[in-house]
């Protein structure tokens, strides 16, 4: 029913949507990440990011800044 409904919606409204909700989607992964680096920190991975905490924040800050830039330039917020 949802993607019905989408398809009535023109194509310029539904990509900034699409490029949100995707943002949004990372960022979550990225707290994810961060929160299971500080609560779980020897809990086995399947690969790590080195330099502890510290690097994987340093790691996702141009991430982080891409996504907020995306917000800003999304015109139909």
């Amino acid at each position: 029913v949802g993607v019905m409904a989408l398809s009535f919606v023109d194509f310029e409204i539904l990509l900034p949507v699409d490029n949100v909700l995707y943002a949004i989607n990372m960022l979550i992964q990225f707290a994810a990440a961060v929160n299971l680096r500080i609560h779980l920190p020897n809990l086995p991975r399947p690969y790590a990011i080195p330099l502890g905490t510290v690097g994987l924040g340093l790691f996702l800050i141009p991430p982080v800044c891409i996504c907020i830039v995306l917000f800003v330039l999304a015109d139909w917020l």
